[in-house]
């Protein structure tokens, strides 16, 4: 059996029933994930943001490929063993690496 989600709201007194097929489901998760990394990379880079000369919070808002080329960094190095801010850390390492070729 596929993934479905119903979802059961009343509005103006009347009953609705949605429901969202595993696609659906699917492309919602993806976009609340990238939600949640985009707000976890600018809390992050507030917090260090001296240690990076290319990467600025105020960039991030401007430039949207900045978050997709984070995202993709995160994806290539998401391991359970790992803690999640060390791997945001990471990316952001590699991101201003690629940014700046002579950094090391």
């Amino acid at each position: 059996m596929k993934n479905v989600m119903n979802i059961k709201r009343t509005i103006r007194g009347r009953h609705i029933n949605i429901r969202l097929t595993e696609h659906e489901l699917t492309k919602a998760y993806r976009m609340r994930r990238s939600q949640y990394l985009a707000e976890d990379f600018r809390n992050m880079l507030d917090s260090c943001s001296s240690d990076y000369e290319h990467i600025r919070p105020e960039l991030l808002n401007q430039e949207q490929w900045l978050y997709a080329e984070l995202e993709d960094l995160y994806d290539q190095i998401d391991d359970s063993n790992r803690s999640y801010n060390e791997m945001l850390r990471e990316c952001l390492d590699r991101l201003e690496k690629k940014l700046d070729p002579q950094k090391k």
